[in-house]
């Protein structure tokens, strides 16, 4: 006479079916959050690259040189950005840029740009840098 419940190599089985699906699952979960973070990431260095260029259009003034840890606020006089919580650090520094194109005589090939720097808090991410010279970023 057989009783009402599972048997135990019916456990066996659902244990080892669940065990095998999270093997799969979690490593996809990983690579899928940290490529989202990447791409938060590369958007906030371009929200924060277009606020500078604005700023720097609106006063005149030169690029700034400053750094924030995460959920810091960086005021600039177009608006307000608060680094996201997923970024350890954030390094705007100046840099002069060389142009790549035809320079009228008397004029300078030169002219004044920055880099923004983002550091994720995992360690697995790689470090973005976004350089307004060439308008690009890329991963160190």
């Amino acid at each position: 006479m057989r009783t009402k419940g599972l048997t135990l190599i019916e456990l066996m089985i659902v244990i080892s079916v669940l065990a095998i699906l999270v093997m799969v699952a979690v490593p996809s979960y990983q690579r899928y959050r940290d490529r989202a973070i990447m791409s938060s990431m590369v958007s906030f260095a371009e929200q924060l690259a277009v606020a500078l260029v604005n700023s720097k259009a609106a006063t005149g003034a030169a690029f700034p040189s400053f750094s924030a840890s995460s959920g810091e606020i960086i005021s600039t006089p177009i608006g307000n950005f608060q680094v996201p919580k997923n970024i350890d650090s954030v390094v705007v520094s100046p840099k002069s840029c060389n142009s790549s194109g035809v320079v009228l005589p008397g004029a300078s090939d030169s002219f004044e740009g920055f880099e923004i720097r983002l550091v994720a808090k995992s360690s697995k991410i790689p470090v973005l840098v976004w350089d307004s010279c060439d308008n690009s970023y890329k991963w160190l």
